[in-house]
């Protein structure tokens, strides 16, 4: 009986890890409880920022939609005329935003191929609503971004959206205003997925290397057996099989990492993750005339969110809005520069770091490598004294990170004997105000130990 028991449990698990969506993953539970299907490369938790793009997306095609008074769901296809007829940038403009990705630090840049309106920014054969068709310059924008990107050594990222305006198939199935019966809708909603399908394998198999592909709108769907996303990684996968996927294709475990979308956990996540923001308090990330440049945020609170995303574990994908003739608005650049001059003075301190103390531990931001602790400090007073609360390792040193100057510190409190740690105090010099200062503490052993409770 034990004999045949043990045939009929092997031919199951052969069963099991044939199937095409039986997870193979083995590095990060997810919570369903499952494991993620495909392992996520290194390069992506290493990376920490990187820069958004949203170019042809929700923002100036939207806005000839609006100001004309459109009324429906639909794009017409007057809006994709004006909106496509102001795209005049060139490989030289894309160049020059990969040169401004290197100086502002980012590891890995993403652009919208193609957003809410439908319109792609590439040669496509699928659809004649595309930046090659219908505008002037002419550019596969795809083929320039991948093209400079790898030249300044930045990982290529790829945004594409579930959502078309302009299918008359996506809309025929999703537009509630439009009298279509229910068969005819998933006759629609399946002609739909076809030419998103066509459209995702131009990407991955006609540009070379992809390193990320962030899915977005999968709220189109119920779940991801109606957002076909089991056809659509098989795909991607098939041609692309070292890529970094988000979660926005709703698959249960078919992923690698969370979106948290303008948010900062407060706590670190179980799997990798990214924070992407806008430099604006606007809802619309791509550029709209009027309507982003008495929007920003400060410069110093966007900072203060990379450095939170930093402490939690995080990447962060910090948004640009160029304007169709290519250019980036000036209040952009001089933000991504202040953000920028930080990351280069401190990279020790950012790239390849892991989440730092929890707050109850230090009260501002940190970072972990190893046995070293990186601790971010907003305080000017000079001889101030920073406090660490539940590190059982002995500090061996601390020192300023931008200038090597060593520091005092000591410890207080606390019952060593019985792994109760004290309280262990470094005096900094302050800061000045315009950026936080970084304090590099160097502990015995090999990893950093905490008692919390």
């Amino acid at each position: 009986m034990t004999k045949y028991l043990n045939l009929t449990l092997a031919l199951l698990w052969a069963i099991l890890i044939s199937h095409p969506t039986f997870p193979q993953g083995k590095k990060y539970n997810i919570p369903n409880g499952q494991m993620l299907y495909h392992q996520i490369p290194d390069w992506f938790e290493k990376a920490r920022f990187g820069v958004f793009v949203h170019f042809g997306a929700n923002g100036y095609f939207r806005y000839f939609v609006d100001k004309d008074q459109v009324v429906g769901q639909e794009m017409d296809h007057q809006s994709y005329v004006k909106g496509a007829g102001e795209i005049t940038l060139t490989q030289e403009h894309i160049d020059h935003w990969a040169g401004l990705f290197k100086r502002w630090g980012a590891r890995y840049a993403v652009l919208t191929t193609t957003h809410r309106p439908g319109f792609a920014l590439w040669d496509s054969k699928v659809t004649n609503r595309d930046v090659v068709d219908m505008s002037p310059g002419k550019t596969d924008m795809v083929k320039a971004w991948n093209e400079s990107l790898r030249k300044h050594k930045i990982k290529v990222g790829l945004y594409f959206s579930h959502y078309d305006w302009g299918s008359k198939w996506f809309n025929q199935a999703k537009n509630q205003d439009m009298e279509v019966p229910e068969g005819k809708r998933q006759k629609a909603w399946q002609k739909h997925l076809q030419d998103r399908d066509a459209m995702v394998e131009e990407l991955v198999s006609n540009y070379g290397q992809i390193d990320l592909i962030w899915w977005d709108e999968d709220w189109c769907a119920r779940d991801y057996v109606e957002l076909g996303s089991d056809k659509m990684l098989d795909i991607v996968f098939d041609h692309q099989p070292g890529i970094v996927i988000n979660n926005r294709a709703r698959h249960p475990w078919r992923w690698h990492y969370g979106t948290p979308e303008k948010y900062v956990p407060l706590k670190p996540r179980d799997t990798p993750w990214e924070t992407c923001d806008n430099l604006t308090n606007s809802q619309r990330w791509g550029f709209v005339p009027g309507q982003r440049e008495d929007n920003y945020k400060r410069p110093e609170d966007i900072l203060f969110s990379f450095l939170d995303v930093l402490a939690m574990g995080g990447n962060y994908l910090l948004n640009i809005g160029p304007r169709p003739d290519g250019s980036i608005p000036e209040k952009e650049i001089d933000i991504m520069d202040y953000v920028g001059t930080f990351i280069d003075q401190n990279q020790e301190a950012i790239y390849g770091t892991s989440a730092g103390l929890p707050r109850v531990c230090y009260g501002e931001a940190s970072t972990v490598r190893g046995n070293v602790l990186y601790l971010f400090s907003y305080a000017k007073n000079p001889n101030y004294e920073l406090t660490i609360r539940g590190v059982k390792n002995v500090l061996k040193s601390a020192v300023d990170l931008s200038t090597g100057e060593q520091l005092p510190f000591r410890v207080t409190g606390g019952y060593p004997e019985h792994g109760n740690p004290g309280y262990i105090r470094v005096k900094v010099p302050g800061g000045d105000g315009v950026y936080p200062k970084v304090y590099k503490l160097t502990f015995e052993g090999e990893e950093i130990e905490l008692k919390i409770k």
